[in-house]
């Protein structure tokens, strides 16, 4: 029951409009992927994304791919096709 809990208090502070201090790993996550250098087309590719998130995080690519996927559904990135993804 305490992990319930926790999950409705974490979607209560996604949800509030009010300023908030909270700063979880994803939102870490994303900073980091900010970073990845970009080429000329603003594209930063897999591989470069692989080796800043998975060596940070210590995570598998599998694990990376869903955190993409994740930044995606909230807008944050888009895929481009078979090279990496664009920030938006």
């Amino acid at each position: 029951m305490k992990n319930q809990e926790w999950i409705e208090k974490l979607l209560k502070l996604n949800s509030s409009k009010e300023q908030s201090y909270y700063f979880n790993l994803n939102d870490f996550a994303f900073e980091k992927l900010k970073e990845c250098k970009a080429n000329s087309n603003k594209t930063i590719y897999f591989d470069k994304i692989y080796s800043k998130l998975c060596r940070q995080f210590s995570i598998k690519k599998k694990d990376c791919r869903e955190l993409l996927k994740y930044f995606e559904s909230i807008g944050k990135i888009e895929f481009v096709k078979y090279k990496g993804i664009k920030i938006k």
